[in-house]
This record gives structure tokens, sequence and C-alpha cells, in this order.
């Protein structure tokens, strides 16, 4: 690390890491935090053992790119998804192959996992609700364009969005439950963990953002470059983004909202943020960038904590369940996983 930010912060350890293959899109921890998938572009989905690093199993998921990976609320499965238009559900045990789910026309763009067990898809236009060994449960009303971003609240509702709106779901309706419009290209969305908030990252260097219960909104503008990353606290107090080259986005939104606030910046990375993520658990967020440096980052006192380096851009961070390690993918295939004291 070489610029003045990351003088002042300590290093973080690396507890292990391994070769995943390729370019690396999404990591997922198990439900018991024993075990971590990936997804990598050479079409691999791994499953490496959170303690020691080493590889349990490798299969060759997808034709094309691997790009989401997820485990169900039980452990028992891993779902991955691809540029391939197919889910596939593989024994988390072992990695036999259990079942494949041709979810549309186009490749996937999101997969997430039911408390109850189902499995949520969105490919293309179309999203789908399916059940753990592979049965089509549910095809939603298909949305007006490529579904883009995709987010599930802990009661099992979901929002999605796509060009000109964000649809809000419940899994036992095939229609859209609301509809919050904004007519330009949204490229992600997050609800606040609270619900009381839905944020849309927009193509239009902007950040829309919806009261739930009102339907009123705002649009956060002036950012430099388009935004794509969005991520809350499990209060739902702060929302930070990317969308400054050298700096973190951070929105208060506590009260009455980001309305009439500054957002904070918060200076960090040499080149474009890659991904940001904030712990289960308390005020601390992580944030990876194409200049390969980590930082994790304290809101209670807006400051890095601890940083890392790799020679090669990050692509993916993720929080262990219980917040105390964070794995760190790359450009390269590598992975990494560090222990993260709490108090520092």
């Amino acid at each position: 690390m070489t610029d003045q930010t990351a003088d002042r912060v300590r290093h973080l350890v690396t507890g292990w890491a391994a070769d995943a293959g390729e370019f690396v899109h999404d990591l997922a921890w198990s439900p018991d935090g024993n075990h971590l998938a990936v997804a990598a572009a050479d079409g691999s989905v791994s499953v490496f053992g959170a303690g020691d690093g080493k590889l349990r199993w490798r299969a060759d998921g997808h034709p094309l790119a691997t790009t989401s990976v997820d485990w169900s609320p039980d452990g028992a499965l891993v779902a991955s998804g691809g540029q391939d238009s197919t889910v596939r559900l593989w024994n988390a045990a072992d990695g036999r192959e259990q079942a494949a789910l041709a979810c549309g026309s186009q490749w996937l763009e999101g997969l997430a996992w039911l408390s109850n067990g189902q499995l949520l898809t969105a490919c293309g236009r179309e999203l789908r609700l399916w059940s753990a060994d592979g049965r089509s449960l549910q095809a939603f009303a298909p949305a007006d364009s490529t579904v883009t971003g995709l987010d599930l609240l802990a009661d099992d509702t979901f929002f999605s969005c796509c060009y000109g709106k964000v649809q809000h779901w419940r899994a036992d309706d095939p229609d859209a439950a609301r509809e919050f419009p904004w007519k330009d290209s949204l490229l992600s969305v997050a609800a606040s963990p609270d619900g009381r908030w839905i944020a849309a990252a927009c193509q239009d260097r902007s950040v829309h953002i919806w009261d739930r219960a009102s339907g009123g909104d705002l649009a956060m503008r002036g950012y430099g470059t388009k935004v794509r990353l969005l991520s809350w606290d499990h209060r739902g107090r702060y929302l930070a983004t990317d969308g400054a080259l050298e700096a973190l986005i951070v929105w208060d939104c506590a009260g009455s909202g980001p309305s009439g606030r500054e957002p904070m910046y918060l200076p960090a990375h040499m080149e474009k943020v890659s991904d940001l993520r904030f712990t289960h658990g308390d005020s601390r967020f992580a944030s990876g960038g194409e200049d390969g440096l980590v930082y994790i980052v304290r809101m209670d006192d807006r400051r890095p904590l601890f940083g890392l380096w790799d020679e090669a851009p990050v692509s993916k961070v993720a929080w262990s369940k219980d917040d105390s390690h964070l794995a760190v993918g790359h450009a390269s295939g590598r992975v990494c996983v560090s222990p993260v004291p709490v108090n520092a």
C-alpha cells in the first residue's frame, strides 16, 4: 500500500489463500460459517474449507462463466447460476449435481434462497420460484425489460428492478404487489433491512430512493460515474455506494432520511471501487477496488481500520455470518480469507 490512506491503517493478516481458477464473480459463506463457495469466470463452482482453505470440491458448473452462487438455508445445497441461462443445484457435501433449472433465454441476473428453502431466480425478464429439488413453483409476471437487480428481505418478500421501475413481490402472488416508477435505467436495487427505504442505482449517475410507506422519492445526484453498488448497514441508517473514483460515498438516512443532507466522502481507493459490503451486525463495511486494495471502515468514527493489498484487482468481498472473517476474491482467481478483529 502506498497511498496516504493506506499508511494510516493496520495491515489485515491473511488467514489463507487459494486459487479458484479465474476471475471471481461471487463468494458465499455457508450458513454454519465452515465453508466458502466461489463462482469463477471459467465456469467452475468451488467449495473451500473456511478454516484451512483446502479445496473440498470443484465442479464444472456452466459452459460459460459462473456468475452467482449461494447456499440453501439448511446448508445442504449450493446453487450456482451463469451465462448459460441455467441454475444448477449441487450437493454441498461432495459436489454432485442434484438438478439443472432452465431459467430463461438470457444469462442469469441473480438468485436468492428464501428462508423456507425455495429458490428465487432472475433471468432476462423472467422471475421464477423453484423447490429445492428443482421443480418450478411460480412464474411471476414478466418484467418490461431485463431484470437488472434483485434484493430479498427477511420476510421473504423481494424487490426487482428493470428499466423504469422497482417492483415489490410476494412469493405467493404472480403479480407485483407494488411498483415504484422512475424513468431511467436502474442497475441495482437494495432495500434497507427494516424495509423503510428502497434504493436503486441509476445509469444517469444518481441514486434514487423511495420511502416505502409514503411512496415519496428523491434523487441523490452529483456522482462522478454511474452507480452500481449499494449496501445498507444492519440498522438501515447508512447507505454506502460507489460512484466516485477515489472515494466511498455514504448517505445518512436516519430520522426523516437523506433529503437536505450532504453525503459523506470517505477517501480510500486509488482506482474504481469494485465491491462494498456492510457487516451483518455493526457499523463496519468492507470495500474492494481495482487498485487491489481492501479497506474496512467503521462508520462510528468514519475511518479505515484495516487494509489489505494484492497485485490483482479486487472483484468481490463477503463477510462471514458472524462478521469475524472477510473473504476477498480477485480478478486473478485468488481467494483469501482474513480474520477481522471486532474491536480496534
